[in-house]
């Protein structure tokens, strides 16, 4: 509960300044008469309803924002080249793979995703054939892997579509899914981002 409050609170803090500033912005672009620094003879009822429009914006595009939840379960539903994916998700707060443009890397159980796909497709995300996977228009990206038995690239891929769904709620989201040839959990086949954006859907 007071997670939610204190985001409710920065909300309403940022939409607040906002407006104020959209305000005082419109009141210094659009007004033709000042004196010592005060604006008169301005037209207040237009400047807040233009501030009051771009508050009401701002929280829109805020509360639209979801990320990761922990102890929370995630299907997840990916399709690639014509072919669809679906993996049992939950949150890794140590996953900070990113990719080159910041987005938050998903990581997959490589064989939970070799089980669903056909050998042609398969055979396209194996890192002998990456290259020339992409050469063929598979959006397609290596990622350094780092463990305790030693270093490894891991192939990701971005799929033409990805949704989430979790206690009845969907989710779109956009992100590379790294293939790992090392188990992951026995309940779960990929490990989400904790800053993975979510859009409600």
């Amino acid at each position: 509960p007071w997670k939610n409050f204190l985001r409710t609170a920065a909300l309403f803090y940022a939409a607040t300044f906002l407006f104020g500033g959209a305000c005082f912005a419109a009141m210094y672009f659009f007004s033709r008469e000042t004196y010592s620094g005060a604006f008169i003879n301005l037209p207040v009822l237009r400047y807040l309803l233009l501030g009051g429009t771009v508050a009401v914006l701002l929280i829109e595009y805020l509360s639209r924002r979801h990320y990761p939840r922990q102890q929370t379960a995630y299907h997840l539903s990916a399709t690639l080249a014509g072919e669809t994916i679906h993996l049992d998700a939950f949150l890794d707060t140590g996953n900070h793979l990113r990719d080159l443009s910041g987005r938050s890397v998903i990581i997959a159980s490589q064989d939970a995703v070799f089980s669903q796909i056909t050998p042609a497709l398969k055979s396209k995300l194996c890192l002998e054939e990456w290259e020339s996977s992409r050469a063929a228009g598979l959006r397609l990206m290596l990622f350094p892997l780092e463990t305790v038995s030693g270093k490894g690239m891991l192939v990701s891929f971005f799929p033409d579509s990805l949704l989430l769904t979790a206690e009845g709620k969907t989710y779109a989201a956009k992100a590379y899914i790294a293939l790992c040839d090392q188990p992951l959990n026995e309940n779960y086949t990929a490990l989400l981002g904790p800053r993975l954006l979510l859009i409600p859907s």
